[in-house]
C-alpha cells in the first residue's frame, strides 16, 4: 500500500509540474502572437471587397476570405 500511494503523489506531483508547464508556454504563446490590428469595421469592409463573388471565384480571392473570415471568428 505504501508504494501505490507514493506512486499516486509522484503521479500527482508530475500532473501539477506539467500544468504550470502548459500555462507558462500557453503565456509565452499568447505574447508571441500579435493580436490583430484590423478594426471590426475595416476587417468586414476587405471580406466584402475581396470576396470570390466580386472576382469570378479565384483561388486567390477565396484564400484571402477564408482568412479574413478566420480572422474575425477568432477575434470574437
Amino acid at each position: 500500500m505504501p508504494c501505490w500511494k507514493e506512486s499516486k503523489r509522484a503521479e500527482h506531483d508530475e500532473l501539477l509540474e506539467l500544468r504550470a508547464e502548459v500555462a507558462a508556454l500557453r503565456r509565452r504563446l499568447q505574447a508571441a502572437t500579435p493580436a490583430l490590428a484590423i478594426p471590426p469595421d475595416m476587417l468586414a469592409r476587405l471580406i466584402r471587397l475581396c470576396h470570390p463573388d466580386k472576382h469570378s471565384g479565384s483561388e486567390a480571392s477565396t484564400t484571402a476570405t477564408q482568412w479574413l473570415l478566420a480572422q474575425r471568428e477568432a477575434n470574437r
